[in-house]
């Protein structure tokens, strides 16, 4: 699994659904997101067993998956990153997240 966006793009999606993964949940999952990416979509998706929230998001995708990762940590660090492209790849259980020049 592995795409390509801009860092405002996911920024913004991040704070949208990001606000709905849990804190103190019994159940450690739902404090993660989920990322589906699909043809030349991402959807962040997390819930609280109560409401769920999806953001889609348009980038340059080169291989197709989905992986959960916690939400709080990705978010932060996410807006850490300089305005550039921002690449996310999954390598053996892992997410790489890489910032890349804009061409």
């Amino acid at each position: 699994m592995k795409f390509t966006c801009t860092k405002e793009n996911l920024s913004y999606a991040l704070d949208l659904v990001s606000g709905v993964a849990g804190k103190q949940v019994n159940l450690p999952i739902l404090t993660n997101i989920l990322i589906s990416v699909e043809e030349s979509v991402v959807r962040l998706i997390t819930t609280n067993l109560e409401i769920a929230v999806q953001a889609n998001l348009r980038a340059k995708v080169e291989n197709k998956g989905s992986f959960t990762v916690p939400a709080k940590t990705l978010t932060d660090f996410v807006h850490l990153l300089p305005e550039e492209q921002v690449e996310i790849e999954l390598q053996e259980n892992e997410v790489k997240i890489t910032c890349c020049t804009r061409n």
